[in-house]
């Protein structure tokens, strides 16, 4: 059994812990209400703008774009979304084995452009190919972010050079639920029926012309797709640090709250051995 120093030196550094774990809860549930106030502000426009070049394209029935046409191939551009930093429970690691039963159990031929430092490691430390990879990405992200993947991502699949681009993040769901999600951006998926732009016999008339506003939003488009999914990441890892480290604050005070209760017994058993002893030796006089 461990002594009175050891147990009272072990206590000393479960309650410096504890101050770390409940300061980084604190900074977590901060930046969660940010990254949450701009996550929910950034849905309503993603939506929109997908609703939009879905209406034009079914405004002409004659408009074709090779963005949503299937191609036969099965080269997949995957982007890949991770944390900068740890001590987000299974946040980076749901990414990473969703990821790993991909490359194991698919045939395709893959491109990766990773997001996060967590993720990037793992790559290069397992020997993967990636094009390009975006370090310290969360440290002072904008929307720039979203703008240099959004260009990698048009020049690649214009290029021929993919046929399918595949964006996999954490989706935020609430404070103690994320699900990853793998969310096809390229080719666009049209949604034939939704009552949003069934136009019927009713057509859009555009000046100019549908070909030219398409390639004018598209881009802002993918943009946003891009920008949506880090802001759900963001709010992913915040909302994910924070539960882990109001996990672990709430143990390390029961294990400071059990090394107290040793501590307490250990000492009563001192005193009680001392009392002993002078009543001994007062005996054996």
């Amino acid at each position: 059994m461990a002594g009175l120093k050891e147990l009272k030196n072990r206590r000393k550094t479960i309650i410096s812990t504890k101050k770390v774990t409940s300061a980084m809860k604190m900074i977590a549930t901060s930046k969660l209400k940010k990254s949450q106030d701009n996550m929910i502000k950034a849905r309503p426009y993603s939506a929109r703008i997908k609703s939009l070049t879905h209406m034009l394209i079914f405004s002409d029935g004659n408009y074709a774009s090779e963005f949503f046409v299937k191609r036969p191939g099965n080269r997949t551009l995957y982007i890949l979304i991770s944390s900068d930093k740890g001590l987000c429970g299974g946040f980076n690691s749901n990414i990473i084995k969703t990821f790993k039963s991909l490359a194991e159990t698919s045939s395709e031929e893959m491109k990766i452009i990773s997001i996060g430092n967590r993720i990037s490691s793992f790559l290069e430390k397992n020997g993967f190919d990636v094009y390009s990879e975006y370090r310290n990405a969360f440290h002072q992200f904008n929307f720039s972010l979203a703008v240099r993947i959004g260009s990698e991502i048009i020049s690649l699949y214009n290029n021929n050079e993919v046929d399918r681009v595949v964006l996999v993040y954490n989706r935020f769901q609430s404070a103690i639920s994320q699900i990853v999600v793998k969310e096809t951006i390229l080719p666009i998926e049209l949604e034939e029926h939704s009552e949003d732009y069934d136009t019927g016999p009713l057509k859009f008339e555009t000046e100019p012309g549908v070909d030219k506003i398409f390639n004018a939003i598209f881009p802002r488009y993918i943009n946003f797709l891009v920008w949506r999914g880090l802001l759900e990441s963001y709010a992913s890892e915040n909302a994910a640090r924070m539960t882990t480290m109001d996990s672990a604050t709430d143990n390390s005070t029961d294990m400071i709250d059990m090394l107290t209760l040793q501590i307490n017994k250990e000492r009563q058993a001192k005193i009680t051995q001392e009392i002993s002893e002078i009543v001994g030796g007062s005996s054996a006089k």
